[in-house]
């Protein structure tokens, strides 16, 4: 598609505009041109005569036009500085993103992301992209419905809210978000972090998420135009940002619908100004682009296409006959990186498949005999509560099953039970579940056994990042009653400081500890999983540890 035309003002037709292709110089970012606009004749000076390739700028879609339009407009006007052309392309943030982790050559000089959210990421860091960068306009997250779910999710006075969705589907009644993949839209990582902010504060809240998450709309991608097309009359909440939703109701007014805005954990976009060029003449060229969009004419221009400004403010053509709010906040702080990784860690965790390597202590401690558990020992009950956690998993989740206690091989501490397998049916007719249960079913504790912990949880999750699958939420389960006691094998410290430095966090691999019985060590666990991403929970009764297992990993199936 094609938005040149109507962006180029007419008098700058006879200064030499005209349409550059992304084989312009920025082929390998995958990405569409808007404009290119010829300021000067190459020849009309000696120094354009052989002035440099022209400035290149790659923007987020939504606001690519404004900032091409803007460019024109200051190059016209004599405003600009330099010979050189100013090439404006519209490109998908997260394919911007992911070239720029992959080479540190023919970069844009000027990246416009929807969000500082992506200088932020892990993708990011460590390849010269700045992540304190100014911004050039704001437009608050909202959930895009239409005008139906509208009325009868908020009856009130006022706009309807992220809350008024959430109380209904709590009540049973859930209208479906499109989140999408949030790895790869800031819409994505915006909604799932002001859903988790929202539901933070109600009765059974991991429920509450787990029921959004489970019926989103992975299918949709969100923050674009086009998904907001496949609406309709659906009960379907698309995440965008304001601007893309006032754009769509002027382009489709007989399509119109309403923004619900975010009461908890707001996010917005801040359209991050983000200079990459290294040579002294085009960052001067790219501070005056800067400039003119920061100029009243900028800043017109930019409240004339549905944006706010920096600080949040609405203007112009924001009002409710388009579907907005102008009166509810436009700004909000930046998630910290770590806070967006958290974010799609738990929408991925419910709504992928899982893949778990499930490690269970079989030291001489676990032959203890559990009070008021009618002869039943800690491994019983460990092995019940292993067997009813894993039948919360659906069929395709991929399971793993380890012993460990020392010297369990002559080797090892561990002993692998089952290679990682799916939970569903084989080519043989029996299943995965089966062959999981009946290994379970055979294991005995190792009577003069100690507590091999640190050596086993370093090469579990060593073993998990090998066979680490994109596709799923990858981790290490460990249940144990005691403190490490292996007189051969590393330290805590050795332990953590070698999982802080390999973890990728491209590749998460989860600890979720279970400090099982009064002796289980739950300081050190708790260490361990916050070194993994992970989590430790206390189960101190040996009765408990169906319900803390369940909890642990059954509520994220």
């Amino acid at each position: 598609m094609t938005h040149h035309a109507r962006h180029v003002r007419p008098g700058l037709r006879g200064r030499r505009s005209q349409l550059v292709l992304a084989a312009a110089g920025v082929a390998v970012l995958s990405v569409l041109a808007i404009a290119t606009f010829v300021t000067r004749s190459p020849a009309s000076t000696p120094e354009c005569a052989t002035a440099a390739q022209p400035l290149r700028v790659v923007a987020a879609p939504e606001i690519a036009p404004v900032v091409a339009k803007v460019a024109g407009i200051g190059s016209a006007s004599g405003e600009s500085t330099s010979c050189a052309r100013t090439v404006v392309l519209a490109a998908d943030p997260a394919t911007v993103a992911a070239s720029l982790s992959q080479t540190a050559t023919d970069r844009p000089d000027v990246w416009i992301p929807d969000s500082s959210t992506w200088t932020e990421r892990p993708t990011t860091p460590g390849t010269g992209v700045p992540v304190d960068n100014p911004s050039v306009a704001s437009s608050p997250l909202v959930l895009a419905i239409p005008p139906a779910l509208a009325r009868s999710a908020h009856r009130g006075s006022g706009p309807v809210s992220v809350a008024d969705l959430v109380t209904r589907a709590a009540s049973g009644d859930l209208a479906p978000w499109a989140i999408g993949d949030p790895r790869r839209t800031s819409a994505g990582v915006g909604a799932v972090l002001e859903l988790r902010a929202e539901v933070a504060t109600r009765p059974h809240a991991d429920a509450l998420l787990t029921t959004v998450f489970q019926g989103a709309r992975r299918d949709l991608t969100p923050g674009t135009s086009a998904s907001l097309t496949a609406i309709g009359s659906q009960p379907l909440a698309v995440p965008v940002p304001e601007q893309v939703l006032y754009a769509h109701n002027v382009a489709r007014p007989a399509d119109r619908l309403v923004a619900a805005y975010a009461t908890r954990g707001r996010f917005s976009f801040d359209y991050p100004f983000v200079v990459l060029a290294a040579d002294g003449a085009r960052r001067a060229q790219a501070a005056g682009l800067l400039a003119q969009l920061h100029s009243a004419l900028g800043r017109n221009l930019l409240a004339d296409s549905g944006f706010r400004t920096t600080s949040g403010t609405a203007s112009g053509p924001l009002t409710k006959a388009w579907g907005i709010a102008a009166t509810e906040p436009g700004a909000a702080a930046v998630p910290a990186g770590a806070t967006v990784t958290a974010a799609v860690d738990a929408f991925r965790a419910v709504t992928l498949g899982s893949k778990l390597l499930v490690v269970v202590d079989v030291s001489g401690s676990m032959a203890k005999t559990v009070p008021a558990a009618h002869g039943a020992t800690r491994l019983d009950l460990a092995l019940e509560a292993a067997v009813n956690g894993l039948a919360l998993y659906p069929d395709p989740t991929v399971v793993g099953l380890w012993t460990f206690s020392t010297a369990l091989t002559p080797t090892t501490d561990y002993r692998s039970l089952v290679p990682y397998t799916s939970l569903g049916r084989a080519p043989d007719g029996s299943t995965g579940r089966q062959r999981l249960a009946q290994a379970l079913q055979r294991i005995t504790v190792d009577p003069h056994g100690y507590t091999g912990l640190y050596d086993t949880v370093l090469a579990a999750v060593r073993t998990a990042r090998r066979a680490w699958d994109p596709d799923r939420a990858n981790s290490v389960v460990v249940i144990t009653d005691g403190a490490n006691y292996d007189r051969h094998g590393i330290s805590l410290a050795t332990l953590l400081r070698t999982l802080r430095a390999e973890n990728d966090p491209a590749r998460p691999v989860r600890v979720y500890s279970i400090a099982y019985g009064p002796t289980g060590d739950l300081p050190a666990l708790s260490a361990i999983s916050a070194a993994a991403g992970g989590r430790a929970y206390p189960a101190r009764d040996p009765r408990t540890i169906g319900a803390v297992l369940q909890d642990a990993i059954g509520r994220r199936a």
